[in-house]
């Protein structure tokens, strides 16, 4: 038997969560928001749309754009943004680790 748990966190409406996660990272990453979500297979509009919810939601900016020119665009994450993702990432994992100890508890010992 498995089980699937879907952690999402956020102010009033928790929309933050693996695949904000997952654009964040590879924005960071790459240096621009455009390569990440080409990567993921998401449009433009699809992952602006996610960001800009979570940033409201939360109240502050989470991805900083700079335009082209001589060195080029690109998109970065804000430090909040890190701090943000860092959380997430320990947050779940420890839920994870307590999730998979409870469900052995109540599934696995019958």
């Amino acid at each position: 038997m498995r089980y699937k748990l879907k952690i999402q966190i956020g102010n009033n409406e928790p929309n933050f969560g693996k695949g904000v996660v997952e654009l964040l990272d590879l924005c960071d990453q790459y240096g621009s928001l455009s390569k990440a979500y080409k990567e993921m297979g998401m449009s433009n509009s699809k992952a602006w749309k996610i960001i800009k919810r979570a940033q409201e939601d939360l109240g502050y900016e989470l991805v900083h754009t700079t335009s082209g020119g001589n060195h080029g665009g690109g998109s970065f994450l804000t430090p909040e943004g890190k701090i943000l993702v860092h959380k997430y990432k320990v947050f779940k994992e420890k839920v994870d680790m307590y999730t998979d100890e409870v469900f052995k508890e109540i599934f696995e010992n019958e």
